[in-house]
């Protein structure tokens, strides 16, 4: 029954429940099935009676429920994601990531003896800058870098965080929105480049 507290994040739907329960035993009791209580009710004046008498309207308890749209602000930036990049196989991906351990904990001294040893060795190409999996394995070797080494001030964020939930949860629910909200822009900037080269296809040049 924790639900009963005003700080439980389902009191708001208990109180919305529980005003929707009075309303509805208000309106059945006001029902014509029931003779004694339509005598001991008061007669309504009449509206063309008196044009002083105001309507009460009954407040809309739903509407505190209704979602209010927001302005979203950018989230911060991903330090602890990396894409895969695509055509990746299983042993490219576990050589990658142990490489990269490697660097993050011995550091740019590791990295550029093991690049000099194993030059020639082509499981390791993607040591060499020119390499497609070059930009992964440094972004992989830099996260892993963050997470041994954490930024001034991130175990203090990290601590606070786990004490108050209810701001994880809203920014989780902000990171989804505007991810979501650049998707839509970016599909619909593609559809209209679309719709310009089709029409740009359908004018006949040599009229």
């Amino acid at each position: 029954f924790n639900f009963l507290n005003s700080s439980d994040p389902y009191h708001a739907y208990y109180q919305h429940r529980l005003a929707e329960f009075s309303a509805q035993n208000q309106s059945s009791t006001q029902q014509p099935g029931h003779p004694a209580l339509l005598e001991s009710a008061p007669h309504a004046p009449s509206a063309t009676g008196s044009n002083n008498v105001a309507t009460t309207e009954k407040p809309d308890v739903s509407a505190q429920f209704r979602p209010v749209r927001k302005v979203l602000d950018p989230p911060e930036a991903e330090q602890y994601t990396v894409r895969l990049p695509e055509g990746i196989t299983g042993e490219e991906l576990d050589i990658i990531k142990l490489t990269a351990q490697f660097v993050a904990r011995n550091g740019k001294s590791f990295l550029t003896g093991l690049t000099s040893r194993e030059i020639n060795n082509p499981q390791f190409h993607f040591l060499k800058p020119t390499h497609s999996m070059f930009t992964f394995f440094t972004s992989l070797a830099d996260a892993y870098s963050k997470v041994l080494m954490p930024p001034k001030g991130l175990t203090e964020k990290l601590e606070k965080s786990v004490s108050d939930m209810t701001t994880v949860h809203e920014r989780c629910e902000n990171r989804l929105e505007w991810e979501r909200c650049q998707e839509q822009a970016r599909k619909k900037a593609e559809d209209e480049i679309e719709q310009e080269r089709i029409q740009m296809a359908m004018i006949d040049w040599h009229d």
